[in-house]
């Protein structure tokens, strides 16, 4: 277990700055990998039967799974699953 001694705070500014940040990018990341899945999907099938191919649409569909969550945050999945709320205070 990790332990931070001296946790910095951010000011209300700096932490709205860093959610746009975060949200604006995490946009720009579905949008990105939502285009190559939907190029893949409307694509041939002899097109889509190459190796490279289909790695590059198995990663944009990793990657739209992760930016999603990353874009929902975590106060969404703490909501739905309590469970996890003890996952809040492990590193502080």
């Amino acid at each position: 277990m990790i332990v931070l001694n001296n946790p910095t705070t951010f000011s209300d500014k700096e932490s709205l700055a860093l959610s746009i940040v975060v949200h604006v990018s995490s946009f720009l990341s579905i949008v990105g990998s939502g285009a190559i899945v939907l190029t893949y999907l409307l694509s041939s099938a002899s097109t889509r039967s190459g190796g490279p191919n289909r790695l590059i649409f198995y990663m944009s569909i990793c990657d739209l799974i992760s930016t999603a969550a990353l874009f929902i945050g975590e106060y969404v999945i703490f909501f739905f699953f309590p469970c996890f709320l003890f996952l809040d205070n492990i590193f502080l």
